[in-house]
This record gives C-alpha cells, sequence and structure tokens, in this order.
C-alpha cells in the first residue's frame, strides 16, 4: 500500500494506476473511504469524526494532495 501519511491511527494512501477524479483512500479501524482531494466522499465510509478529520487534513494539504496525484499519474504513462 503506497502510504503517503498517517494520524490518529488513519492512513492516507494514493495509486499511481488510479481513476479521475483525484483522490485518495483513507482507512481507520477496518473502515475504508475513497475521498476526492476537495473532500466529496466518492466511496465508502468512515465514522464521523474521522471523516471530519481526514477532510480537515486534506483541505491543509490540497496543494500537496494535488503534487502527488500528477506524480502518481505520470508514474502509469
Amino acid at each position: 500500500m503506497p502510504k503517503i501519511f498517517e494520524f490518529y491511527g488513519v492512513v492516507i494512501s494514493m495509486y499511481h494506476d488510479e481513476h479521475p477524479p483525484p483522490h485518495f483512500h483513507a482507512y481507520y479501524a477496518g473502515a475504508r473511504a475513497s475521498i476526492s482531494i476537495d473532500g466529496s466522499l466518492l466511496r465508502g465510509k468512515l465514522p464521523a469524526r474521522v471523516m471530519r478529520l481526514v477532510r480537515e487534513w486534506a483541505r491543509d494539504r490540497r496543494t500537496e494532495l494535488l503534487e502527488n496525484w500528477s506524480r502518481a499519474r505520470k508514474g502509469r504513462d
């Protein structure tokens, strides 16, 4: 799993062979979700408190996440 960050037991991953829109995956205590870089839930479910933390984290790191997405996509081409 290409982990890019971990906090409070939440693991954030991004894969090079993913489909648009730009997104990442969050894992927490057996729960998982795909979340767009703008914070929209694409698939899955996280506890509400964890989802708030993940969205706040993504908002604060939006530029970095978009750069990671771009690098990951280049690895795919």
